[in-house]
């Protein structure tokens, strides 16, 4: 897959690089997307769709489970997956 273009050059903060791409996310290779997602970890339109689209059943799987053990995700909370079927 072909990878976003650089849109600004990278920064490093305590020890991360950030860069600012344009392009298809779930074509980066990437260490993690982070992304504002509504409490039931609903993945249906915006970038949540997208992301479940390009990765898989197996996220909607995990965001499922995740509810179920842990409940909504409060605001300013996080709650994590595995990449499914994104580049990792």
């Amino acid at each position: 897959m072909p990878e976003c273009e650089l849109v600004d050059d990278s920064t490093t903060v305590n020890g991360v690089t950030i860069s600012v791409k344009k392009g298809t996310l779930v074509q980066e290779r990437v260490d993690a997307i982070a992304y504002s997602a509504n409490p039931k970890l609903q993945l249906s339109t915006g970038v949540a769709g997208i992301i479940k689209s390009s990765a898989g059943s197996e996220i909607v799987r995990e965001t499922k489970s995740w509810i179920k053990q842990n409940g909504e995700v409060p605001v300013g909370g996080v709650a994590f997956t595995t990449a499914g079927l994104l580049p990792s």
